[in-house]
């Protein structure tokens, strides 16, 4: 299903993703956009190496989760920047309906030169690695940019995610665990070359015909087609902020054949993807 309103969220922060280089999550939102959810849910991930592999202990996670639910409150009180509890750096903006704050964005990926989190005692309370954890630690950008700046490239997506809430409200669609379920298997799985879908429907506990028809009805896609706009959405993130090769790419968003990947890039975006690189390498935001 398609809406102008969410095309433009879409379009707008995929801008600031692959133009500017920012780090952008869309937190806490889960159930606040009815069959809209498979078009923001996406974005619902930090997008960084740090935070990927605290992310793989089930313990790790939760502890993010928690975190999330504590930001959420603070939200109340406006935006603001801190520090989360694994040393990571960001902004936090409300996102807003009409009487609540439903969920938030998050400018994150940012690291404290002066004061580096406890990676032993992080290793040791979740069997994570020290090592693994410090390396991708020190990936993380060193200096915040002006958060004037970030502010005024923010707030038009608060707006229309505020927008986008109404209109969800508005058409008073019922919200399914199972859809839900299903998006965020896909948005966790996608990289999986060989995900399928008697995979999704054992994950989910239901036959292959009801996973497929559910989607389908709650997104107007189907589930090889959600699967390749992830990954070709990871891969123009990736060709606009790294200089990995076109090769690793393929082999980092799903595709076992970097050939195979270039033909389902340009027949999705008209383009190849090295053009797109060329046309859209980030400009990263001035720090203070």
């Amino acid at each position: 299903m398609k809406n102008n309103i969410f095309d433009d969220i879409v379009s707008y922060t995929d801008f600031l993703t692959n133009h500017f280089g920012l780090n952008l999550s869309l937190c806490q939102i889960y159930d606040k956009f009815g069959n809209f959810l498979h078009i923001l849910y996406p974005y619902n991930k930090h997008q960084t190496a740090y935070c990927e592999y605290i992310k793989s202990s089930s313990s790790a996670h939760k502890n993010c989760l928690k975190c999330q639910g504590k930001v959420l409150k603070l939200c109340r009180f406006g935006h603001f920047s801190g520090t989360c509890w694994a040393g990571v750096k960001e902004f936090v903006f409300p996102i807003k309906s009409e009487n609540d704050v439903i969920g938030f964005i998050s400018i994150t990926g940012y690291r404290s030169p002066k004061s580096m989190p406890a990676f032993q005692t992080i290793a040791e309370t979740h069997r994570l690695q020290p090592a693994i954890l410090n390396d991708s630690y020190s990936l993380l950008n060193p200096e915040m940019p002006d958060p004037r700046f970030i502010k005024t490239l923010v707030s038009p997506l608060c707006h229309m995610l505020y927008e986008a809430n109404r209109l969800a409200e508005f058409q008073n669609i019922a919200y399914n665990n199972l859809f839900k379920e299903i998006v965020d298997y896909l948005c966790s799985h996608y990289k999986n070359f060989n995900l399928s879908l008697d995979e999704i429907a054992a994950f989910c506990g239901y036959s292959e015909s009801h996973i497929r028809h559910t989607f389908l009805k709650y997104s107007g896609y189907t589930v090889r087609q959600y699967i390749t706009l992830l990954r070709i959405k990871r891969a123009k993130e990736l060709l606009s902020n790294t200089a990995m090769s076109i090769r690793d790419i393929a082999y980092e968003t799903g595709f076992n054949d970097s050939n195979y990947f270039t033909n389902v890039f340009h027949k999705e975006t008209g383009i190849p993807p090295n053009t797109y690189r060329q046309k859209n390498r980030n400009k990263s935001p001035a720090p203070f």
